[in-house]
C-alpha cells in the first residue's frame, strides 16, 4: 500500500533521530543524521566537541535539519555542557528559507526556544568560526524536542496575542522532576542577536522573580505583572531579545521570548556597565560597581569608574 505524504513525512522524522512526540537526542546522533556544512567534530563522552572548520565560507558551519511542526507550547532545548570563546546562535525557517527567525546565540548551560511553527520548517545551528583558522569549541549534549523539557525553563505572556507591553504579565514555568538544593529565582536580560552579550532587565520594580517549587506538577513555577517600572525597551527597532535565565543548582537554563517586546516607560536601561556573556560575569562587574562607585582612583586621583 501506497504510504500518505504525511506517513512519508513520519518516517523521514524517525529516521532523522526525532520522534513527533518528545525525545532527546545525543548531539554525536544530531551530527549523524543531520545535515552538515563546514564544522568537524570529536566525540568526548557525553559531549561532542564542535568548530567550525578552517577557511569556511562566509566564516560559519551550521547542522540543519527540515523537522516537525512545533506550535505554541512545544520547545526545542539544545543542552551545551562548555563553550570557548565562540559564538553558536539557532534559527528557524520554511522548507523554501522565505520566512527566518534568528533566536540568538546559545549559552553554555540549558538553552530553550519556542519556535510556534505550525508547519515542518527547517531548525539550524550555526557556529562562527576564525576565519583562515579553526574555529574555537562549543561542547554540545544533547537536543530535546517536546512539550515540557526537563530543567527548560519557559515563559508565557498574557494576553498570548501581541508584542510583551505594560499591563501585561509573564508566567514562568521551569520544568524539573527534583526540587533544587537552594532557592531559585528567575531574572531577564536583553541580549544580542549574534554575541554574548547580556544587560539586567526588568518588567517591574524588582530584578529578581522567586520561583516556587510545585511538587504535584514537578515544576517551578512565577508570575509577574509588567508595570511602568519596566525598562523602556523595543525590541523590533533595536534588534535586541529579550531572555529569562535562572540557576539550578549550578546549571544556568536560558529561554528566548517568543514575542516581541515594546515597552514604552521613563526608564532607560543602564549603560554604566560593560556587557557580560553571563549572569554570574553580570554579577560580578555589578558587585565591582557597587565597591568603587564615587571612590577615587589614589594613584590618578580622579573618580574611579568601570
Amino acid at each position: 500500500m501506497q504510504k500518505s505524504l504525511p506517513m512519508l513525512f513520519a518516517a523521514s522524522v524517525m529516521a532523522a533521530g526525532l520522534s513527533v512526540g518528545a525525545e532527546t537526542i545525543k548531539f554525536a546522533d544530531v551530527l549523524s543524521r543531520w545535515k552538515v556544512a563546514r564544522l568537524s567534530s570529536e566525540e568526548n563522552g557525553e559531549y561532542v566537541r564542535v568548530h567550525t572548520v578552517a577557511k569556511a565560507a562566509g566564516n560559519y558551519g551550521q547542522v540543519y535539519k527540515l523537522v516537525p511542526a512545533s506550535p505554541a507550547g512545544k520547545y526545542v532545548q539544545i543542552s551545551v555542557e562548555n563553550l570557548e570563546n565562540s559564538q553558536a546562535f539557532a534559527w528557524t525557517c520554511s522548507p523554501t528559507k522565505s520566512v527566518r527567525r534568528d533566536f540568538g546565540v546559545v549559552f553554555k548551560g540549558i538553552n530553550t526556544y519556542e519556535p510556534r511553527v505550525n508547519a515542518s520548517y527547517v531548525f539550524s545551528i550555526c557556529q562562527s568560526g576564525l576565519r583562515e583558522k579553526t574555529g574555537a569549541w562549543i561542547n554540545y549534549e544533547s537536543m530535546t524536542f517536546s512539550a515540557a523539557p526537563e530543567n527548560s525553563l519557559i515563559a508565557v505572556k498574557e494576553p498570548a496575542a501581541g508584542v510583551l507591553k505594560v499591563g501585561d504579565t509573564l508566567n514562568f514555568k521551569i520544568f524539573r522532576k527534583n526540587k533544587c538544593m537552594a532557592p531559585v529565582a528567575i531574572r531577564l536580560f536583553i541580549g544580542e542577536k549574534r554575541a554574548h552579550n547580556l544587560q539586567n532587565f526588568k518588567v517591574c520594580k524588582d530584578m529578581v522573580i522567586n520561583a516556587v517549587y510545585d511538587e504535584a506538577a514537578k515544576c517551578y513555577t512565577a508570575s509577574v505583572k509588567v508595570t511602568d517600572d519596566a525598562y523602556s525597551l523595543d525590541t523590533v527597532k533595536s534588534k535586541l531579545y529579550l531572555v529569562a535565565a535562572a540557576d539550578l543548582d549550578g546549571v544556568s537554563t536560558y529561554f528566548t521570548m517568543p514575542f516581541e517586546t515594546k515597552l514604552e516607560t521613563s526608564h532607560k536601561i543602564p549603560t554604566a556597565l560593560f556587557k557580560a556573556d553571563s549572569p554570574e560575569t553580570r554579577d560580578n562587574r555589578q558587585q565591582w560597581y557597587d565597591m568603587v562607585l564615587g571612590k577615587k582612583n589614589l594613584a590618578l586621583k580622579k573618580p574611579l569608574s568601570y
